[in-house]
């Protein structure tokens, strides 16, 4: 059964919420220049989502914006997991960037 726009913008509100939940913690952590820049790109790219779901229909339909969804879904999980399990900032650097990027590519697909 296809998602709807409450589900969509739930998951994008999702990754934006744990973006700004745990800003500080984050930039708290970083040992660099690079690390610093990556905790802000994915707080920019989160809210940026955010603020265009929220201006968005989120009603396109299609397999892209699926999988786009399930995508997006598994990315947060990811983090979730990852931080319930300490993991280093350098190593959660990754799945923050591929949570924010594909919230921004799901707004992108289903608006």
């Amino acid at each position: 059964m296809p998602t709807g726009k409450t589900e969509r913008f739930s998951e994008i509100e999702a990754t934006y919420f744990d973006a700004e939940r745990n800003y500080s913690a984050d930039m708290a952590s970083t040992t660099n220049q690079d690390e610093a820049k990556a905790v802000e790109s994915y707080w920019s790219n989160a809210h940026l989502a955010w603020i265009q779901a929220v201006n968005a229909g989120l009603a396109k339909q299609g397999a892209n914006v699926e999988k786009a969804y399930a995508d997006l879904k598994a990315a947060n999980a990811a983090v979730r997991t990852a931080r319930s399990n300490a993991q280093k900032l350098s190593e959660l650097l990754g799945k923050l960037k591929k949570a924010s990027d594909l919230a921004l590519k799901l707004v992108a697909l289903a608006a």
